[in-house]
């Protein structure tokens, strides 16, 4: 849901609840106060979960699987200024969500109405409400810089005047007064877009060596992509630089160590299976998800010179945390120079990784020439792993049948060509 701004000091403020049946997946209606197994809670930011003692006078249905629950005058406190506060709970055999509350330190609408409650204020009215209600930071005074407020355009810091789009007070020869290296007075010149691109481009690319940077992060994004045969893909290894240490928005901190005979193992992609939660171990093995009670499944991804790792099924009662040890395989070395390694991603209809599929290329005559090179009936097999992979070494350049054999017996084929570079990588292949 999205956060519903409620004003410091107001009071008799409600949330609102929201229980879905399970069974069913519907909404979850005559649901009292006292239901068996019913409980609803706040926490504000990150502070400590507090329970809502429910009663006949602050528990209210709605209809449709909604209710209202009635909340303390002090959550909203000044000093709960800009924080969001998360409403939850639980139910037996249903699922309970609550919307978040974001405390504000005023209200918009009296800023713009002000003491007028009779007649709706005119646009003119708004401005100088705006502007006179200034009282702190670079607009002290009543000063704003210069901009537009609706239909009037601010061309000082107090003064304003309707904008046409003829005349005068052309809005044209208004932005032109701001920059005339780009836009003229008749309107926008044929190279605007041009110059302010280049101008947009010259600002980032300055800013490639200074940390934090706009400029930094496109120089970033740059090096985890390669334009391969007319189409961006990402770089091998590239999602592994995804964010680590968290997952989620559970109660519960749940901590993985993976580590290996030569000690932590940083890059393996921990995913909840059913979720979108999705983490990568750093460089001390270690990342973490936040999961409410329950019992989940856990996928692991794991790099190039170790085993695959079977799912593991974790129950969830409180914070803990969960060791991983990873067994080392030794990563076989291409048959040749000229090999180009192939890494197929399978997913089944709900695109999960489909693992057990295998995988094999041939070479659609049955032979092939390359330079002095004869090939004759080469066929290439491996077996998805429980990540849906399957790596094949087949030669650069080249044109094959790759043939998907389904644990139902019937096969699927697709045409391919293998581009001339090291490696390549056939992503979301989905068999039935």
């Amino acid at each position: 849901m999205t956060a519903k701004d409620i004003f410091n000091g107001y009071t008799g403020n409600r949330a609102t609840i929201i229980i879905i049946e399970d069974a069913t997946n519907g909404p979850k209606t005559g649901v009292a106060y006292n239901a068996s197994g019913l409980s609803i809670s706040y926490r504000v930011g990150t502070g400590t979960a507090v329970a809502i003692t429910l009663t006949p006078g602050n528990w209210f249905e709605i209809g449709g699987g909604k209710y209202y629950v009635d909340v303390a005058d002090s959550v909203y406190e000044s000093g709960n200024l800009g924080v969001l506060v998360q409403f939850y709970g639980a139910l037996t055999s249903s699922s309970v969500y609550g919307e978040q509350h974001r405390v504000v330190a005023y209200n918009p609408l009296a800023v713009a109405v002000g003491a007028n409650t009779t007649t709706p204020p005119t646009a003119s009215a708004n401005a100088d409400a705006t502007l006179s209600g200034l009282t702190s930071g670079p607009t002290t005074g009543g000063n704003w810089p210069s901009g537009s407020f609706g239909r009037q355009i601010l061309i000082g810091s107090l003064t304003r005047r309707e904008v046409a789009v003829t005349g005068s007070n052309h809005v044209a020869a208004d932005i032109h007064a701001v920059q005339t290296g780009a836009i003229t007075g008749d309107g926008i010149a044929a190279s605007a877009v041009t110059k302010v691109a280049a101008g947009v481009w010259s600002a980032l690319t300055s800013g490639f060596s200074v940390g934090g940077s706009a400029g930094e992060v496109v120089k970033a994004l740059a090096s985890m992509l390669e334009f391969v045969s007319g189409a961006w893909r990402w770089v091998a290894n590239s999602l592994s630089q995804a964010p680590t240490g968290g997952g989620g928005d559970g109660i519960y901190a749940r901590t993985f160590v993976v580590s290996s005979p030569s000690g932590a193992v940083s890059g393996v992609a921990i995913s909840v299976v059913g979720t979108s939660i999705r983490v990568v171990t750093d460089t001390s093995g270690t990342t973490a998800v936040n999961l409410d009670a329950g019992t989940y499944t856990i996928r692991f991804g794991v790099p190039p010179g170790f085993a695959q790792q079977a799912d593991l099924t974790l129950a969830v009662a409180a914070s803990g945390s969960t060791s991983v040890s990873l067994t080392p395989v030794s990563v076989p070395a291409p048959p040749s120079a000229n090999s180009c390694l192939l890494s197929v991603y399978v997913r089944n209809q709900s695109t999960e990784p489909a693992d057990g599929i295998t995988v094999t290329a041939r070479l659609p005559k049955g032979w092939d020439v390359q330079g002095n090179t004869f090939s004759l009936n080469e066929i290439i097999t491996d077996v998805t792993d429980s990540a849906g992979l399957a790596q094949l070494y087949l030669m650069r350049s080249t044109k094959y049948e790759l043939s998907f054999s389904r644990a139902n017996g019937t096969v699927a084929k697709i045409p391919i060509e293998i581009p001339d570079a090291a490696t390549a990588n056939l992503s979301q292949v989905y068999t039935g």
